[in-house]
């Protein structure tokens, strides 16, 4: 049963008010879609259904703070998803963790800084992740202002927003917004991700104001390495919110939003390394296989 997005909205509301009969009409209208985003970011059938249990369980927690005016029903299940799947692998790979702040306190106590310095410019691009949303939101905000005031192109920031803090794949980002103006895709990443965190509206307008104030200017004005404005020479003198994402692709867009994602994994890696603030955490280093984030 195909439900409107007023209908998913009535029966969410319900649902918020204990109605469990609206839950399980809503459950069922969109439960094959949840599991599919789910399954196609697991190994197994098996982890898929465990992380999809806990992924409604959580949802039913939640569903009061809904708001339909800021995301359908189907995005706040997929954010939540996300949050479950990154959780749910992390807890199980705890052994091969290595969070940066720990090893920005044992630098300052030992003497040690360039040597951990060193060891995290080395960890492979896909070792760099984040925290659920919701999970410590002091981490989360800290984490929301590196993401979003680093020195990564904004078109790499957008990508990298999208996969990393709300779960999309780059076949899921290339459909939707290679021919998206920046702007507009700044606008809806910043939409999406208000819609299903736990800080507030203030804080969340705080941390994207950098990237959003990009939009305005020339990409003359936001591209540092010599190499990137090499290969983007032609766009220099471009409004950045005015450029489409498809400017920015190469032969094979899904592998050019890899190798974004990646390279502003790298630079978040860097940038933590010189933060000495230690309310500052907002990485961990933990090993997902490409199968979990690309189908």
């Amino acid at each position: 049963m195909k439900l409107s997005a007023e209908e998913q909205s009535q029966l969410m509301a319900l649902a918020a008010r204990g109605d469990q009969a609206a839950f399980k009409v809503l459950h069922d209208a969109v439960a094959r879609q949840v599991y599919g985003f789910i399954r196609a970011r697991t190994d197994n059938d098996a982890d898929a259904s465990e992380i999809l249990q806990e992924t409604w369980l959580k949802f039913w927690k939640s569903i009061a703070r809904y708001d339909p005016q800021r995301a359908n029903c189907v995005t706040f299940l997929r954010s939540i998803a996300y949050s479950v799947l990154v959780d749910y692998y992390r807890s199980r790979d705890r052994g091969r963790d290595v969070l940066i702040s720990d090893l920005l306190e044992r630098a300052e106590h030992s003497g040690l800084g360039s040597e951990i310095e060193s060891f995290l410019g080395q960890l492979p691009p896909s070792a760099a992740t984040i925290p659920p949303k919701g999970s410590d939101l002091v981490t989360e905000r800290a984490l929301l202002h590196v993401v979003l005031h680093g020195t990564s192109p904004p078109h790499q920031l957008l990508a990298f927003g999208f996969a990393e803090l709300q779960g999309w794949t780059p076949s899921e980002i290339t459909l939707d917004f290679s021919e998206a103006l920046l702007r507009h895709m700044e606008g809806r990443l910043e939409k999406d991700y208000s819609a299903t965190s736990m800080l507030s509206a203030d804080v969340i307008e705080s941390c994207f104001s950098e990237l959003r104030g990009t939009m305005d200017r020339l990409l003359d004005e936001s591209l540092q390495d010599s190499k990137t404005r090499e290969l983007y020479a032609s766009l220099l003198n471009e409004i950045i919110g005015d450029t489409t994402l498809r400017q920015y692709y190469g032969g094979d867009p899904r592998q050019n939003i890899s190798h974004w994602c990646q390279a502003v994994r790298r630079r978040l890696i860097t940038d933590s390394a010189h933060v000495k603030h230690r309310t500052v955490t907002p990485i961990a280093a933990i090993s997902i296989p490409p199968s979990r984030i690309e189908n």
